[in-house]
């Protein structure tokens, strides 16, 4: 799987993104909900400290000067041997409205840059919105995908008495 890493450090200036993807291997392995949780965590504080992690914007000078469809295949080289790409996306921290009604929910549908399922999550509020775009060639069964992922979110919630129920929207 790939996730995008907050590179950002104190002292850097405001806005703008400050990120880098890390790849690793999910723990599907693992039953037990909290200890897939806590190697996940283990995985990410690893590639978070990982020194090269920023390295690419070493060579984003050169990149940014190469025709854009070079830099397509790059890209997509880079990211079709991952299963899942996550991601997540600070919404909005007050109410917002569009003609008059308040908006209560945003989902976040990221592109599929030839990996086989792009899952975002954006935040809006208490409230945390989880969108799935999927590849029909890489997931066949996609009900089936969404009933799987509603389930996993089940499992790590029920860690957390008096958390919200999973709503799954189709």
């Amino acid at each position: 799987m790939a996730i995008p890493i907050n590179v950002r450090r104190e002292g850097d200036a405001e806005g703008g993104n400050r990120f880098a993807g890390a790849r690793f291997s999910g723990p599907v392995g693992i039953a037990d909900p909290r200890g897939r949780m806590d190697m996940i965590g283990a995985l990410v504080r690893a590639a978070r400290d990982e020194p090269a992690i920023d390295g690419l914007a070493f060579f984003a000078p050169v990149l940014a000067r190469l025709p854009a469809p070079l830099i397509s295949r790059l890209a997509g080289g880079l990211t079709k041997a991952n299963d899942l790409q996550a991601s997540n996306v600070p919404g909005l921290r007050g109410d917002i409205y569009v003609a008059g009604a308040q908006i209560e929910r945003l989902y976040g549908f990221g592109p599929l840059p030839g990996c086989a399922a792009m899952i975002t999550l954006v935040t809006h509020g208490d409230t945390c919105c989880i969108a799935a775009n999927v590849d029909p060639a890489a997931i066949t069964d996609p009900n089936r995908f969404g009933r799987c992922l509603e389930q996993g979110f089940a499992e790590v919630l029920a860690l957390h008495p008096g958390a919200a129920p999973a709503l799954r929207r189709i």
